[in-house]
Protein backbone atom coordinates (compact mmCIF):
# COMPACT_ATOMS: atom_id res chain seq x y z
CA UNK A 1 0.00 0.00 0.00
CA UNK A 2 1.28 3.35 -0.78
CA UNK A 3 2.25 6.11 2.05
CA UNK A 4 -0.17 8.36 2.88
CA UNK A 5 1.81 10.89 1.13
CA UNK A 6 1.66 9.01 -1.81
CA UNK A 7 -1.78 10.18 -2.17
CA UNK A 8 -4.26 6.86 -4.01
CA UNK A 9 -6.27 8.07 -6.90
CA UNK A 10 -10.48 7.80 -6.39
CA UNK A 11 -12.03 6.80 -9.38
CA UNK A 12 -16.02 7.62 -8.53
CA UNK A 13 -17.88 5.24 -11.05
CA UNK A 14 -21.42 7.23 -11.39
CA UNK A 15 -24.36 4.78 -13.54
CA UNK A 16 -27.11 7.19 -14.66
CA UNK A 17 -30.32 6.71 -16.50
CA UNK A 18 -32.91 9.53 -16.81
CA UNK A 19 -30.99 10.88 -13.44
CA UNK A 20 -31.71 14.52 -14.03
CA UNK A 21 -33.13 15.39 -10.65
CA UNK A 22 -30.42 14.21 -8.29
CA UNK A 23 -27.46 14.44 -10.32
CA UNK A 24 -25.74 17.73 -10.11
CA UNK A 25 -25.85 17.80 -6.73
CA UNK A 26 -24.37 14.67 -6.50
CA UNK A 27 -21.24 15.27 -8.69
CA UNK A 28 -21.03 18.97 -7.12
CA UNK A 29 -20.31 17.51 -3.63
CA UNK A 30 -17.82 15.36 -5.29
CA UNK A 31 -15.90 17.67 -6.97
CA UNK A 32 -16.10 19.95 -4.25
CA UNK A 33 -13.95 17.14 -2.06
CA UNK A 34 -10.95 18.65 -0.63
CA UNK A 35 -9.08 15.60 -1.89
CA UNK A 36 -7.15 16.04 -5.28
CA UNK A 37 -6.16 13.27 -6.53
CA UNK A 38 -9.76 11.68 -8.19
CA UNK A 39 -11.85 11.49 -11.70
CA UNK A 40 -15.31 10.90 -11.74
CA UNK A 41 -17.13 8.39 -14.67
CA UNK A 42 -20.12 8.80 -15.83
CA UNK A 43 -22.00 5.60 -17.26
CA UNK A 44 -24.87 6.14 -18.87
CA UNK A 45 -27.57 3.99 -20.14
CA UNK A 46 -29.39 5.86 -22.38
CA UNK A 47 -30.65 8.52 -20.85
CA UNK A 48 -33.49 11.46 -22.93
CA UNK A 49 -33.33 13.57 -20.38
CA UNK A 50 -30.76 15.95 -19.38
CA UNK A 51 -28.73 13.84 -17.64
CA UNK A 52 -25.89 14.20 -20.14
CA UNK A 53 -25.84 17.69 -20.20
CA UNK A 54 -25.45 18.22 -16.36
CA UNK A 55 -22.61 15.30 -16.16
CA UNK A 56 -20.69 17.24 -19.32
CA UNK A 57 -20.45 20.21 -16.48
CA UNK A 58 -18.51 18.13 -14.02
CA UNK A 59 -16.62 15.75 -16.17
CA UNK A 60 -15.67 14.35 -19.74
CA UNK A 61 -15.55 10.66 -18.84
CA UNK A 62 -19.11 9.79 -20.17
CA UNK A 63 -19.63 6.03 -21.30
CA UNK A 64 -23.14 5.08 -22.96
CA UNK A 65 -23.91 1.22 -22.12
CA UNK A 66 -26.70 -0.28 -22.51
CA UNK A 67 -27.80 -3.09 -19.86
CA UNK A 68 -28.11 -3.66 -16.44
CA UNK A 69 -26.30 -1.76 -13.33
CA UNK A 70 -23.59 -4.88 -12.92
CA UNK A 71 -22.45 -4.11 -16.70
CA UNK A 72 -22.30 -0.24 -16.36
CA UNK A 73 -20.51 -0.52 -13.15
CA UNK A 74 -18.25 -2.79 -14.37
CA UNK A 75 -17.56 -1.14 -17.90
CA UNK A 76 -17.01 1.87 -15.49
CA UNK A 77 -14.39 -0.07 -13.39
CA UNK A 78 -12.15 -0.54 -16.76
CA UNK A 79 -12.12 2.24 -17.96
CA UNK A 80 -11.28 4.14 -14.25
CA UNK A 81 -7.29 4.64 -13.36
CA UNK A 82 -7.80 4.59 -9.41
CA UNK A 83 -6.58 2.36 -7.06
CA UNK A 84 -9.90 3.04 -5.51
CA UNK A 85 -13.10 2.66 -6.78
CA UNK A 86 -15.96 5.10 -6.04
CA UNK A 87 -18.85 2.85 -6.32
CA UNK A 88 -21.97 5.07 -6.02
CA UNK A 89 -25.36 5.77 -7.07
CA UNK A 90 -26.45 9.05 -8.70
CA UNK A 91 -28.65 10.17 -5.97
CA UNK A 92 -25.73 10.36 -3.17
CA UNK A 93 -24.22 13.40 -1.41
CA UNK A 94 -20.87 13.68 0.12
CA UNK A 95 -21.77 15.61 3.05
CA UNK A 96 -18.72 17.47 3.84
CA UNK A 97 -15.35 18.34 1.65
CA UNK A 98 -13.29 16.54 3.81
CA UNK A 99 -15.25 13.52 3.42
CA UNK A 100 -13.38 12.04 1.15
CA UNK A 101 -10.16 12.77 2.92
CA UNK A 102 -11.44 10.64 6.16
CA UNK A 103 -12.89 7.63 4.39
CA UNK A 104 -9.98 6.23 2.10
CA UNK A 105 -7.79 6.49 5.35
CA UNK A 106 -8.07 3.09 6.43
CA UNK A 107 -7.00 1.85 2.83
CA UNK A 108 -3.47 3.66 4.36
CA UNK A 109 -3.26 2.06 7.32
CA UNK A 110 -4.50 -1.38 6.85
CA UNK A 111 -3.37 -3.27 3.63
CA UNK A 112 -6.12 -6.21 4.06
CA UNK A 113 -8.64 -3.59 3.93
CA UNK A 114 -10.89 -3.77 0.88
CA UNK A 115 -14.17 -2.06 1.09
CA UNK A 116 -15.18 0.88 3.23
CA UNK A 117 -18.89 0.82 3.61
CA UNK A 118 -20.67 4.49 4.51
CA UNK A 119 -23.42 4.62 7.03
CA UNK A 120 -26.60 6.60 5.01
CA UNK A 121 -28.94 8.81 5.58
CA UNK A 122 -31.99 10.55 4.06
CA UNK A 123 -31.94 14.32 3.14
CA UNK A 124 -32.78 17.00 6.23
CA UNK A 125 -35.57 17.68 3.62
CA UNK A 126 -36.76 14.22 2.91
CA UNK A 127 -40.13 12.86 2.55
CA UNK A 128 -41.63 10.92 5.37
CA UNK A 129 -41.07 7.84 2.86
CA UNK A 130 -37.37 8.43 2.70
CA UNK A 131 -37.00 9.03 6.19
CA UNK A 132 -38.75 6.27 7.55
CA UNK A 133 -36.71 3.91 5.08
CA UNK A 134 -33.49 4.89 6.53
CA UNK A 135 -34.32 5.17 10.07
CA UNK A 136 -35.31 1.40 9.43
CA UNK A 137 -31.83 1.58 7.82
CA UNK A 138 -29.87 2.90 10.51
CA UNK A 139 -32.06 0.46 13.43
CA UNK A 140 -31.41 -2.36 11.70
CA UNK A 141 -27.34 -1.74 10.94
CA UNK A 142 -27.28 -0.98 15.02
CA UNK A 143 -28.86 -4.33 15.91
CA UNK A 144 -25.91 -5.97 13.70
CA UNK A 145 -23.47 -4.17 15.27
CA UNK A 146 -24.84 -4.56 18.61
CA UNK A 147 -24.86 -8.53 18.45
CA UNK A 148 -21.18 -8.46 16.70
CA UNK A 149 -22.78 -10.18 13.31
CA UNK A 150 -20.95 -10.23 9.97
CA UNK A 151 -22.65 -7.46 8.03
CA UNK A 152 -22.24 -7.78 4.54
CA UNK A 153 -21.85 -4.53 2.60
CA UNK A 154 -23.82 -3.27 -0.11
CA UNK A 155 -23.29 -0.69 -2.65
CA UNK A 156 -22.22 3.55 -2.12
CA UNK A 157 -18.85 2.28 -0.73
CA UNK A 158 -15.20 2.49 -1.51
CA UNK A 159 -13.78 -0.46 -2.97
CA UNK A 160 -9.41 -1.30 -3.12
CA UNK A 161 -9.05 -1.78 -7.22
CA UNK A 162 -6.75 -4.96 -6.11
CA UNK A 163 -9.78 -6.58 -4.21
CA UNK A 164 -11.90 -5.79 -6.89
CA UNK A 165 -9.91 -7.46 -9.43
CA UNK A 166 -8.69 -10.42 -7.26
CA UNK A 167 -12.54 -11.20 -6.56
CA UNK A 168 -13.12 -11.09 -10.85
CA UNK A 169 -14.66 -7.56 -10.53
CA UNK A 170 -19.05 -6.99 -11.20
CA UNK A 171 -21.01 -9.22 -12.68
CA UNK A 172 -22.05 -7.96 -15.90
CA UNK A 173 -25.05 -10.58 -15.40
CA UNK A 174 -27.42 -8.81 -12.60
CA UNK A 175 -29.26 -5.60 -12.40
CA UNK A 176 -29.97 -5.54 -9.13
CA UNK A 177 -27.48 -7.55 -5.88
CA UNK A 178 -24.86 -6.98 -7.61
CA UNK A 179 -22.85 -5.18 -5.33
CA UNK A 180 -23.87 -7.84 -2.27
CA UNK A 181 -22.60 -10.31 -4.96
CA UNK A 182 -18.93 -8.24 -5.02
CA UNK A 183 -18.75 -7.55 -1.66
CA UNK A 184 -19.51 -11.28 -0.91
CA UNK A 185 -16.52 -12.10 -3.08
CA UNK A 186 -14.14 -10.06 -2.12
CA UNK A 187 -14.25 -10.79 1.76
CA UNK A 188 -14.33 -14.29 0.88
CA UNK A 189 -10.82 -13.69 -0.03
CA UNK A 190 -9.61 -12.40 3.53
CA UNK A 191 -9.93 -8.60 2.87
CA UNK A 192 -11.59 -6.91 5.79
CA UNK A 193 -14.62 -4.01 5.50
CA UNK A 194 -14.41 -0.68 7.61
CA UNK A 195 -18.04 0.90 8.16
CA UNK A 196 -17.51 4.84 7.84
CA UNK A 197 -19.18 6.50 10.56
CA UNK A 198 -20.01 9.95 8.71
CA UNK A 199 -22.91 9.58 6.66
CA UNK A 200 -23.68 9.85 3.22
CA UNK A 201 -26.78 11.56 1.90
CA UNK A 202 -28.90 9.20 0.14
CA UNK A 203 -31.79 10.98 -2.08
CA UNK A 204 -33.89 8.49 -2.87
CA UNK A 205 -37.26 6.22 -2.01
CA UNK A 206 -38.81 10.07 -1.98
CA UNK A 207 -42.14 8.79 -2.44
CA UNK A 208 -44.19 5.48 -1.67
CA UNK A 209 -44.98 5.13 -5.28
CA UNK A 210 -40.87 4.88 -6.28
CA UNK A 211 -40.28 2.86 -3.20
CA UNK A 212 -42.79 0.28 -4.51
CA UNK A 213 -41.10 0.42 -8.00
CA UNK A 214 -37.75 -0.16 -6.78
CA UNK A 215 -39.01 -3.58 -4.44
CA UNK A 216 -40.98 -4.43 -7.50
CA UNK A 217 -37.72 -3.92 -10.12
CA UNK A 218 -35.24 -5.33 -7.00
CA UNK A 219 -38.05 -8.45 -6.55
CA UNK A 220 -37.81 -9.26 -10.30
CA UNK A 221 -34.41 -8.88 -10.86
CA UNK A 222 -33.45 -11.09 -7.93
CA UNK A 223 -35.41 -14.33 -8.63
CA UNK A 224 -34.95 -14.04 -12.66
CA UNK A 225 -30.74 -13.79 -11.36
CA UNK A 226 -31.65 -17.17 -9.14
CA UNK A 227 -33.15 -18.81 -11.43
CA UNK A 228 -30.54 -18.78 -14.02
CA UNK A 229 -27.93 -19.77 -11.27
CA UNK A 230 -26.43 -16.31 -11.39
CA UNK A 231 -24.67 -16.12 -8.63
CA UNK A 232 -23.95 -18.61 -5.80
CA UNK A 233 -24.84 -16.20 -3.20
CA UNK A 234 -28.75 -16.20 -2.23
CA UNK A 235 -29.51 -12.48 -3.53
CA UNK A 236 -32.69 -12.37 -1.86
CA UNK A 237 -31.50 -13.61 1.61
CA UNK A 238 -28.40 -10.69 0.90
CA UNK A 239 -30.74 -7.84 0.23
CA UNK A 240 -33.22 -8.74 3.35
CA UNK A 241 -30.72 -9.36 5.73
CA UNK A 242 -27.14 -7.41 4.95
CA UNK A 243 -25.97 -11.35 5.49
CA UNK A 244 -24.30 -13.76 3.42
CA UNK A 245 -25.67 -16.69 2.52
CA UNK A 246 -25.17 -19.79 -0.04
CA UNK A 247 -27.79 -21.85 -1.98
CA UNK A 248 -31.17 -21.57 -1.57
CA UNK A 249 -33.80 -21.02 1.13
CA UNK A 250 -37.20 -21.89 1.78
CA UNK A 251 -39.84 -19.78 1.76
CA UNK A 252 -40.27 -20.20 5.99
CA UNK A 253 -37.03 -19.23 6.32
CA UNK A 254 -37.16 -16.12 4.48
CA UNK A 255 -40.40 -15.56 7.41
CA UNK A 256 -38.50 -16.51 10.18
CA UNK A 257 -35.12 -14.71 9.31
CA UNK A 258 -36.19 -11.92 7.08
CA UNK A 259 -39.81 -10.50 7.11
CA UNK A 260 -40.29 -11.16 10.50
CA UNK A 261 -37.10 -9.32 11.82
CA UNK A 262 -37.97 -6.36 9.56
CA UNK A 263 -41.65 -6.24 11.32
CA UNK A 264 -40.48 -6.55 14.38
CA UNK A 265 -37.36 -4.23 14.48
CA UNK A 266 -39.97 -1.53 12.83
CA UNK A 267 -43.02 -1.83 14.70
CA UNK A 268 -40.92 -1.92 17.56
CA UNK A 269 -38.52 1.24 16.71
CA UNK A 270 -42.05 2.68 15.48
CA UNK A 271 -43.79 2.82 19.02
CA UNK A 272 -40.28 4.11 20.85
CA UNK A 273 -39.85 6.55 18.02
CA UNK A 274 -42.88 8.05 16.35
CA UNK A 275 -44.51 10.86 19.02
CA UNK A 276 -40.59 12.69 18.33
CA UNK A 277 -40.60 11.14 14.55
CA UNK A 278 -43.82 11.24 12.57
CA UNK A 279 -42.10 10.02 9.69
CA UNK A 280 -41.81 6.19 11.58
CA UNK A 281 -45.83 6.17 10.96
CA UNK A 282 -45.00 5.33 7.34
CA UNK A 283 -43.59 2.11 8.39
CA UNK A 284 -46.34 -0.36 7.90
CA UNK A 285 -46.98 1.13 4.76
CA UNK A 286 -43.46 0.24 3.59
CA UNK A 287 -43.36 -3.49 5.21
CA UNK A 288 -46.54 -4.31 3.73
CA UNK A 289 -45.90 -3.24 0.03
CA UNK A 290 -42.27 -4.99 1.13
CA UNK A 291 -44.21 -8.14 1.71
CA UNK A 292 -46.55 -8.22 -1.13
CA UNK A 293 -43.98 -8.17 -3.84
CA UNK A 294 -41.33 -10.22 -2.54
CA UNK A 295 -44.29 -12.97 -1.83
CA UNK A 296 -45.65 -12.50 -4.76
CA UNK A 297 -42.49 -13.07 -6.75
CA UNK A 298 -41.36 -16.07 -4.35
CA UNK A 299 -44.89 -17.94 -5.02
CA UNK A 300 -44.49 -17.12 -8.75
CA UNK A 301 -41.11 -18.72 -8.68
CA UNK A 302 -41.69 -22.03 -6.36
CA UNK A 303 -45.11 -22.59 -8.96
CA UNK A 304 -42.03 -22.29 -12.08
CA UNK A 305 -39.89 -24.34 -10.37
CA UNK A 306 -43.07 -27.04 -9.93
CA UNK A 307 -43.93 -26.79 -13.38
CA UNK A 308 -40.60 -27.16 -14.34
CA UNK A 309 -40.22 -30.89 -12.64
CA UNK A 310 -43.38 -31.78 -13.79
CA UNK A 311 -42.65 -31.62 -17.08
CA UNK A 312 -39.35 -33.22 -16.94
Amino acid sequence: MKLAKELLKVSFIIPTLNSERTLGECLQSIVNQSYPFKEVIIVDGGSKDSTISIALKYTSQILIVKGGIGKARQVGAANSKGEILGIFDSDIILPSRDWLSKAIKPFVNDSKVGIVWPINKAPNTASCVSKCYFNLWATFFNKRQIENKAILPGGNSLVLRRAFTEAGGFNSTLHYGEDFDLMYRILRLGYKVVIHKEPIIHNTMRSMKEFARKQFLGAKTIFEAQKRNATELNLLYACLTWTASKGKLRMIDYIKYAFAEHIMLGLNAMFKNFLKDKSWLVFPFLALIRIIIYSLFFLLYSANKVMKSILQ
